[in-house]
């Protein structure tokens, strides 16, 4: 096994000991907390170029699946990870603040997201189910890997999504703190992984604060300095 498979194993088998431990009193501690975990490579980030996101979304459009497009758009619009964007009901909406929350998420902290425009209209031409949920489907992986190949940028994962939402807010001027938020990281470290992508922005923060605080104004006259 690579050292992040092997690392994942662990942590599935600790969280069975804990509960063998402390709720149920089968064992009488976790053994797994005693084996280190192996150093990981640092993970791979795809982002999607402009020209790519531009093919993918029209080959999401053209796909026979009905929600594709709606999907990947709102992925990329919010950074919502799939099981949060395929677990979503319609009473956590609100479409006339372009508001949508995210409830049941991977570190279970609840989030919001503003969204609007192109990502908004999508979002509504999924008509609303009995079943109260906004995507029907439980998989797209079919769909997703057809409208992958015919963008031409294979490979390429749904989770790759996520960064490219990392990316574009970056690019339009977001703090490591909005990113972090918008994504919802619970720990700086993850969304310290993006701080290269913000250096423009931090750049222009310097040049501000260099500008009304540290650049020399010219001195006003005083009387006594001509003496």
């Amino acid at each position: 096994l690579s050292p992040s498979s092997g690392n994942r194993y662990l942590s599935a088998l600790s969280r069975v000991l804990t509960i063998t431990t402390r709720r149920w009193e089968w064992t009488e501690s976790n053994i797994a907390r005693n084996v280190t975990k192996s150093p990981e490579p640092p993970g791979m980030m795809r982002f999607l170029s402009e020209p790519e996101l531009e093919r993918l979304l029209v080959a999401c459009k053209a796909s026979r699946s009905p929600e594709l497009y709606a999907l990947v758009y709102l992925a990329i619009a919010t950074g919502g990870r799939y099981g949060e964007l395929v677990g979503w009901r319609w009473e956590e909406i609100d479409v006339a603040r372009g508001l949508v929350t995210f409830v049941r998420t991977k570190n279970r902290d609840r989030r919001s997201v503003k969204i609007g425009g192109e990502a908004l209209a999508a979002l509504l031409t999924l008509g609303r189910q009995e079943s109260g949920r906004v995507f029907e489907r439980t998989s797209h992986r079919t769909a997703w890997e057809c409208a992958v190949e015919r963008a031409g940028i294979s490979p390429f994962r749904f989770h790759d999504l996520r960064h490219s939402c990392a990316s574009l807010l970056a690019r339009s001027g977001a703090s490591l703190l909005d990113i972090g938020a918008i994504l919802g990281h619970r720990a700086v470290a993850t969304t310290r992984r993006y701080a290269h992508l913000t250096q423009s922005h931090l750049d222009a923060v310097s040049d501000r604060m260099a500008a009304l605080f540290l650049t020399p104004h010219p001195a006003q006259d005083d009387p006594t300095a001509k003496h």
